[in-house]
């Protein structure tokens, strides 16, 4: 697959779309290789292929290959060209999805440790986060969350204990908490609030995450929203920043 037809017509962006051009490119390429389409190893046309392929300038070319590259997707070899290689990082993408269905989304396979579930008295944050009364009941989910074998990030989630009495270990088993939520209560979560800060991992969480006491991770704290805006679940995450890269991308409404 290194002749120029068959690239054209696999790379092929939207001109009239509001989304920009270097961003839609990188996702074309990012889809095709999550696909199993492009594999490693596979070089890449040349820039100027590129620019004439999806009839963009080579500047918005090269700042596609440039986010490519910092993802770990290819690598490039003066005078020789430009490669795919095996991104070394799970990239999360801020949304409303579950863990789960973010690791589905990237190609690999998502799994879980739990670690402990117990009801226990919520703290006056966790009541806070979750609308709840003083002295409420609320069920908290310790996790090792996995992106195809490897711990990437260590979770604890709070969840009222009034609203759901039945949720336990058995009842939980191997699958995804949202879907538990949306099987079992009939409830999707619709929409997130979440709050980003850097940390150090401890020495408990250097272990669960196989990685250095003190290493750079980051801390997520996130609320989650059925549809009517009550809040479902309240969690705590700490992300390894060695194995994972958070991707955000905006865009102006009407621009």
């Amino acid at each position: 697959m290194t002749q120029y037809s068959e690239w054209k017509t696999l790379l092929k962006i939207d001109h009239d779309q509001k989304i920009s051009l270097y961003y839609q490119i990188v996702q074309n390429i990012m889809t095709l290789y999550k696909q199993g389409i492009l594999k490693p190893g596979l070089m890449l046309p040349s820039e100027w292929e590129l620019t004439e392929i999806y009839s963009v300038s080579r500047l918005t070319v090269r700042q596609a290959l440039k986010e490519l590259e910092s993802e770990g997707y290819i690598k490039r070899k003066p005078g020789v060209g430009t490669f795919f290689s095996a991104p070394t990082s799970t990239n999360i993408y801020p949304s409303r999805l579950g863990f789960t269905q973010k690791i589905i989304n990237l190609g690999k396979t998502p799994s879980s440790k739990l670690i402990s579930l117990k009801r226990m008295p919520g703290t006056p944050e966790i009541e806070q986060k979750l609308e709840l009364s003083e002295g409420s009941q609320v069920i908290e989910i310790f996790r090792v969350r996995f992106a195809d074998n490897e711990p990437i990030m260590v979770e604890t989630a709070y969840l009222s204990a009034e609203m759901f009495p039945d949720l336990s270990e058995e009842s939980l088993g191997g699958q995804s908490l949202y879907d538990y939520l949306a099987e079992n209560h009939n409830i999707l979560i619709n929409s997130v609030e979440q709050e980003l800060h850097p940390v150090l991992l401890s020495k408990q969480q250097a272990a669960l995450l196989n990685s250095e006491t003190g290493a750079p991770a980051m801390h997520s704290e996130v609320v989650a929203f059925s549809k009517e805006l009550q809040p479902i679940e309240f969690s705590i995450s700490i992300i390894s920043g060695e194995k994972c890269k958070f991707y955000f991308h905006f865009r102006e409404e009407g621009n």
